[in-house]
């Protein structure tokens, strides 16, 4: 008798309860952390030069990089672009760890970024130390970067 309603009770906070395990969805797995994240074997990744002085700038609203932050979580970026150029969405890109793994498509395949920023929900991340790099080019050619580090408890 006990187990039946064990697995009442599991089938109601299923269909009927916790909403956040129901529309979270999974930005980087555990696995991934272990290949890609801040423990990987750290590689040469692009330029060290400092970026244009009128590169767009990417703003991350949340998630609180200065403390721990729960699983899943929300992302909200705003884009402002400098020098009378134009953001454009499409060369948004989001690599991920030391090694740079492109996540990008599973954000974009279900959030699309705007001229005016990105707004990501649920995202699923492994608790420890995630360093997620982005980018964003304007129309005149300039590449505007912001490393986002959280650390998920």
């Amino acid at each position: 008798m006990r187990s039946i309603w064990t697995i009442i009770f599991f089938c109601l906070g299923v269909f009927h309860g916790n909403s956040a395990i129901a529309d979270s969805w999974e930005l980087v797995s555990q696995e991934e952390m272990r290949r890609y994240g801040v423990g990987a074997k750290q590689m040469f990744r692009g330029s060290r030069d400092k970026p244009p002085e009128l590169a767009p700038e990417i703003v991350v609203k949340s998630p609180e990089t200065s403390s721990k932050i729960v699983s899943p979580t929300d992302i909200n970026l705003v884009f402002l672009p400098k020098g009378g150029a134009t953001i454009l969405p499409k060369t948004f890109r989001v690599e991920y760890g030391a090694l740079g793994l492109d996540v990008t498509e599973r954000i974009t395949s279900r959030y699309r970024p705007t001229e005016s920023g990105l707004s990501v929900h649920q995202a699923g991340l492994p608790a420890g130390r995630h360093v997620f790099n982005l980018f964003i080019k304007d129309s005149a050619g300039r590449t505007g970067t912001k490393k986002l580090t959280v650390l998920v408890q």
